[in-house]
């Protein structure tokens, strides 16, 4: 499935450049962001959509759902949560202080898969709004391992430079332990870039401690 994706967004991407040659379309579409002149190869773009695409397809036809039990692989949890996030951002040069909230949602994507939103801002007035998927693995003795995807959009006031303020693409994994209450404490370490479709792409990388709660719990109180 993967050499197959790969060879045709390879084959797809030089039809792409050909065509554009033969119409006179650009093949790089120019937009202007935060005072930079950013291009996006138009063949990139098309083949980063085939590419989550082509995931979740894989994701569906390997690993089926079923029912959720206690030998499942993902969690069973059917509330939605709020996150609270402090770190830092761009740990790898400036080491501003960040703080990030997200909500992740109890709706189920085949099962397993759920959406995202969240917004992280810095110290340094830098905000990167964003939304995606999220998948809980669970690895025992409640212990649970969190990869998601997003994409976003920032702005750096005087924080890094990422290259562009759109998009700005998250990779994430956090790990957690959940508690008999079923809220979360853990930490986080998250990659941001944008993938390669400006002419700079610096990335930040952040390190984050997080604390999950069921909302579930709240509109329980509130009930009560």
């Amino acid at each position: 499935m993967a050499l197959v994706t790969y060879q045709f967004a390879r084959r797809f991407r030089i039809n792409t450049h050909v065509a554009c040659q033969q119409f006179g379309i650009p093949y790089y579409l120019g937009a202007g962001l935060s005072n930079h002149s950013v291009q996006y190869p138009a063949g990139l773009v098309l083949r980063v959509a085939l590419g989550l695409l082509s995931l979740l397809t894989l994701s569906v036809l390997v690993v089926p759902a079923h029912a959720c039990s206690e030998t499942s692989w993902y969690s069973c949890d059917s509330s939605d949560f709020i996150e609270f996030q402090l770190g830092s951002f761009d740990v790898r040069r400036d080491h501003s202080f960040a703080y990030n909230f997200e909500y992740r949602s109890d709706y189920e994507i085949f099962g397993y898969i759920k959406p995202i939103v969240g917004i992280l801002s810095t110290s340094r007035k830098a905000v990167y709004g964003y939304g995606g998927f999220a998948v809980d693995f669970y690895l025992g003795s409640n212990v649970y391992a969190t990869p998601s995807l997003a994409i976003g959009g920032y702005e750096r006031a005087d924080d890094a430079r990422l290259g562009a303020a759109f998009p700005e693409f998250r990779s994430a994994i956090g790990i957690a332990y959940r508690f008999d209450d079923d809220s979360r404490l853990g930490v986080a370490f998250y990659h941001i870039s944008n993938a390669g479709l400006s002419r700079s792409n610096p990335g930040s990388e952040v390190a984050v401690l997080t604390y999950a709660y069921p909302l579930q719990n709240l509109r329980e109180l509130i009930g009560e």
